[in-house]
């Protein structure tokens, strides 16, 4: 018992030295051999040693593990230092090469958007080749290529609009001379037309027959010189509508029947299709011109021969009026010169009666159109029913 204080020492050492406490066990206690308590401590003996050895194997493989990521890391280290030495020069190379081309095609494009902007300054709109980039290059070409087509444009409608200033500064110009000689005319053909007229009854049913037809001639040919004069001077007027409330249908009745005592024209089929009674504020006077004229164009294309239809549809706040013959038609290429003043195909004639009816529509606020093929022409009439 006096090597009691041994007990605790060779208890923690147990584990850590199995072959010493063995040896102390046979000397001081006489332990059996075969004991369990040393059979025990061989064991764990046993495993120290295999521990000791795997232990022993692990150094050596990280040994191993080390050197050979050491030697991959110098590798990749001087393979490094290779591709800065060999690859940054040539990736700035190339770079400077791109840097190049690209400035001198960013440079080249400007050029040809400044010199094309130049010629744009003198007049001549060419648009430039349409980019399909999106850099600010092409999105600069693109707006100019926008921006010269709208002034193309705008350069087209102003010469156009020049064009019709002057054109209307010409038809003033021959308007205020039209309504000078028309007034200088007038008074001398009133009193030739009268002339005519009391020589017609004077020699009427006694005169030889070369004497008659002289005289009716007269009276014919002074009676189209006052037509003539007369629109000279409507179209020198313009006189602006003095409107009251009339009967479409009845105004358009009288009118037609005005032309058949003058045209004697037995072989023109008349009808007027409409509601009986459509009251229109309108000027009586300016807009029995209207029908007048639309009337006699209608018969001379037929050459008194075929029909002639008045077609009015009553609507709320539009009256539409359909003035149709049979005719062969007006040519394309006049249909868009038709209401210009002086424009006529016929041999005789003024040029001034369609102009006449184009401007009385303006003045009462309306519109009127052509239609013509060669079967016949509607010209068609939209007049406001209260301005």
């Amino acid at each position: 018992m006096k090597y009691d204080f041994f007990i605790p020492i060779m208890e923690s050492t147990f584990l850590e030295h199995p072959e010493q406490i063995e040896t102390l066990l046979k000397q001081f206690y006489s332990v059996s051999d075969k004991g369990s308590l040393l059979n025990h401590l061989r064991q764990i003996n046993s495993k120290v040693k295999e521990l000791r050895n795997t232990g022993e194997e692990i150094i050596d493989i990280s040994r191993e593990i080390d050197k050979s990521a050491r030697y991959r890391v110098q590798y990749v280290i001087k393979a490094s230092e290779v591709g800065i030495l060999i690859v940054f020069p040539f990736a700035f190379l190339s770079g400077f090469i791109a840097l190049f081309f690209v400035t001198q095609n960013i440079v080249k494009r400007l050029n040809e958007l400044m010199v094309t902007i130049e010629k744009t300054g003198e007049g001549f709109y060419s648009p430039l080749p349409f980019p399909s980039g999106k850099d600010e290059v092409s999105t600069l070409i693109r707006t100019y290529n926008h921006m010269a087509e709208a002034l193309k444009d705008r350069e087209t409608q102003l010469i156009k609009k020049e064009e019709e200033l002057i054109r209307h500064k010409k038809l003033a110009a021959i308007g205020t001379l039209a309504s000078g000689v028309a007034h200088e005319l007038n008074n001398p053909l009133n009193n030739i037309h009268l002339s005519a007229q009391i020589l017609a009854r004077e020699v009427k049913g006694s005169s030889e027959g070369i004497i008659k037809e002289t005289v009716e001639d007269i009276l014919s040919q002074s009676l189209r010189v006052k037509k003539i004069v007369g629109d000279l001077l409507e179209f020198a007027r313009e006189k602006k509508p003095e409107k009251v409330s009339i009967n479409l249908p009845e105004l358009i009745k009288g009118v037609y029947n005005q032309v058949e005592k003058v045209y004697l024209s037995e072989k023109i089929n008349f009808s007027l299709i409409s509601p009986e009674e459509i009251y229109v504020s309108i000027d009586p006077a300016q807009i029995e011109r209207v029908f007048l004229n639309l009337f006699t164009n209608a018969v001379d294309a037929m050459q008194g021969e075929g029909e002639l239809v008045v077609r009015i549809y009553d609507d709320e706040d539009v009256v539409k009026i359909e003035v149709s013959d049979t005719g062969p038609g007006i040519p394309e290429d006049c249909l868009d010169k038709i209401f210009d003043p002086f424009f006529t195909t016929k041999d005789k004639g003024t040029g001034l009666g369609l102009s006449i009816v184009y401007n009385i529509i303006k003045n009462h606020y309306g519109r009127i159109e052509v239609n013509s093929t060669e079967k016949g022409t509607t010209f068609t009439i939209y007049l406001p029913r209260e301005i």
